[in-house]
């Protein structure tokens, strides 16, 4: 589970944003493990420089070094959920480096309903945001970072009302004789 905070912003009558970010990297002993590793790995490579017999361990030093910033600017950093009034929800995560790795869009009638639900693990309970839909299946929101469950109840409350509020007026809009 990653530290994080929330932010929030809207367009009136639009959208409603609620972003999750990673605020501290995982760590070890204080030291962030994406760094601390690369630098391990390359204060190691310095070290064995200087003896020219050992150019395979001078190569697996370098290739260790590249994963580790590979894996460091892939790793999620950001989490979007973002409610469109009348059409659904949208749900993106983006990787340290700003690419998006994931985008989902969810339609409003698909969506059945919103829940906070726990996960249990042999030492850990986690919490998370999810949207029940049609057809048995679940959409989780904010799945790579799983913020704290105080993060989760604001979002999850404000989250409901406006899609409950949405499916209310297009149950109305379908009962006054919408046009076909």
């Amino acid at each position: 589970m990653y530290h994080a905070r929330l932010i929030t912003s809207s367009t009136p009558g639009v959208s409603h944003e609620f972003i999750v970010q990673r605020t501290h990297p995982p760590h070890f002993c204080g030291l962030n493990t994406d760094y601390a590793c690369g630098l391990l790995c390359i204060a190691l490579l310095m070290l064995t420089c200087s003896n020219s017999s050992s150019c395979w361990l001078q190569v697996v030093l370098a290739i260790s070094a590249i994963c580790t910033a590979l894996v460091s600017a892939a790793s999620i950093c950001e989490e979007k959920l973002q409610v469109l009034l009348g059409l659904g929800v949208t749900l993106e995560a983006k990787r340290r480096c700003g690419l998006v790795a994931s985008s989902r869009f969810l339609d409003l009638h698909d969506i059945s309903g919103v829940i906070i639900n726990e996960g249990l693990t042999t030492s850990d309970v986690k919490f998370y945001l999810a949207f029940t839909l049609r057809g048995n299946q679940m959409a989780l929101a904010f799945e790579s970072l799983l913020p704290r469950l105080s993060i989760l109840q604001p979002v999850y409350q404000e989250v409901h009302d406006l899609v409950a509020a949405a499916k209310l007026k297009q149950q109305g809009a379908g009962f006054l004789g919408a046009p076909r």
